[in-house]
């Protein structure tokens, strides 16, 4: 999670506030950023006299911890959200589908995503979610990027494509946003 602030070189953040170390995201420690934190850190941003104007954190078909209190308060408090990781890794495309390739996150020791991530569970999610996304004209990654778009709340989405054929992909997701009611309805029977 971050909030992106103007800030002066002066500007002292409290010890609540300071980034997490690179190391605690790649080694999957990061957890959710607490609500009560996000209050305190726009609290402390309005106090010093700082506009807050954007809001980042995990949300994915996966991770919909946001839901709950974070996507309202910025809302409230007019702060727009980009969300990061809208393919949980990568999980929510075709590619694990058919097991774990060799090169691909899940594959490799080092990085966030480990192949005790790609559960059974979620993979079965996902192959349910494909003939919806057809349907559509659309592959699971634009289904899944464009079910994040759908909220009123988003204002931008951190695609994270490792290849010129995933970024390509990931943008035609604005081919079709728009999501009807018997969609959503059908996405959220899957993922319960």
């Amino acid at each position: 999670m971050s909030i992106s602030f103007t800030a002066t070189d002066t500007t002292e953040l409290p010890p609540s506030m300071k980034p997490c170390k690179p190391s605690s995201i790649s080694s999957g420690k990061a957890k959710p950023y607490p609500v009560d934190k996000l209050l305190y850190a726009l609290n402390y941003l309005h106090d010093a006299g700082v506009p807050c104007l954007a809001y980042q954190d995990r949300y994915n078909m996966f991770d919909r911890h946001i839901e709950k209190d974070h996507l309202q308060i910025c809302m409230e408090k007019g702060i727009g959200v980009v969300a990061f990781s809208p393919l949980a890794q990568g999980i929510l495309s075709s590619k694990y589908l058919n097991g774990i390739p060799a090169d691909s996150r899940a594959a490799r020791p080092e990085g966030y995503l480990k192949q005790s991530d790609v559960t059974p569970d979620k993979i079965a999610k996902v192959a349910r979610l494909r003939p919806i996304a057809e349907q559509r004209g659309q592959s699971i990654s634009q289904l899944a990027i464009a079910w994040i778009l759908r909220r009123k709340e988003i204002g931008s989405v951190i695609i994270g494509a490792r290849n010129l054929d995933q970024l390509k992909d990931s943008l035609h997701a604005v081919d079709n946003l728009s999501l009807s009611p018997s969609e959503i309805e059908l996405i959220e029977n899957i993922l319960k």
